[in-house]
């Protein structure tokens, strides 16, 4: 059965009219209330379509009428609603003021977005306007960041400058020894001369300062394993003592 609903609109100048839309029928659930206008659209009083597909099947009971509201939603109502909420975001957005400069229609034609489900979950795209919509919407290209029914849209160049820049790798250690290993923090040459001031101490007894350059305790380290081998050769044989005789 038809059922008139007269709907309060706010015109472009700021007034406000009261103008009848015809329904065919209405489903209420939780405080919210979808309505099948006579031009096929399930959606508010207002003739504003359904937020997503979630809102029909909680709202629109199982059965014939669920069937037409779904065909409907997967036909036009999809798209309907991305663009129209979209475009009350864009109004929305511009009134606050976070709108960009003014742009060329290459440059806007040129933008690209990001797509991240309202829903949750990861960004998928970045998307050219023709991969998603028939038209460019009004707001394409000229906001940062969008929130509509569905997906929050974030504009790849504005993506990428927030983005936290990429860490360096860490260094790499690979076919280094325990012994050779530099110690965290220290680079090779660093580990190097801690060592050698370590091996001159436990192997020669000698005791150099804690800031000796490693020339110097390279230095050091040759001239004890130069003296070692020089002293290390086979000792000169010791003449016998004559043996005594008795008289």
């Amino acid at each position: 059965m038809t059922q008139k609903l007269n709907v309060i609109v706010r015109g472009p100048n700021g007034a406000d009219t009261i103008v009848q839309k015809l329904v065919k029928r209405a489903y209420t659930d939780n405080g919210t209330t979808l309505y099948e206008h006579m031009d096929g659209t399930w959606g508010y009083k207002n003739a504003a379509p359904a937020r997503s597909v979630e809102e029909i099947q909680s709202v629109v009971p199982a059965g014939p009428h669920r069937v037409r509201a779904m065909a409907w939603w997967h036909r036009v109502g999809q798209r309907r609603a991305q663009a129209y909420y979209a475009d009350l975001a864009a109004q929305e957005a511009a009134r606050i003021g976070d709108f960009t400069a003014e742009r060329s229609d290459s440059e806007l034609d040129g933008a690209l977005y990001l797509r991240i489900p309202a829903a949750g979950g990861s960004a998928d795209g970045p998307f050219a306007w023709t991969e998603l919509f028939a038209q460019r919407p009004d707001w394409w290209g000229q906001f940062r960041q969008l929130k509509a029914a569905d997906y929050t849209y974030t504009r790849v160049d504005d993506a990428l400058l927030d983005a936290p820049p990429a860490a360096d790798p860490p260094p790499t250690t690979a076919g280094l020894t325990a012994a050779t290993q530099p110690p965290p923090g220290d680079d090779a040459e660093e580990a190097e001369r801690k060592r050698l001031i370590r091996l001159l101490k436990d192997k020669y007894d000698i005791t150099l300062h804690a800031n000796t350059g490693i020339g110097k305790v390279r230095a050091a380290l040759a001239e004890e394993e130069a003296g070692q081998e020089a002293g290390s050769g086979t000792p000169a044989e010791t003449p016998a003592e004559p043996e005594a005789k008795e008289f």
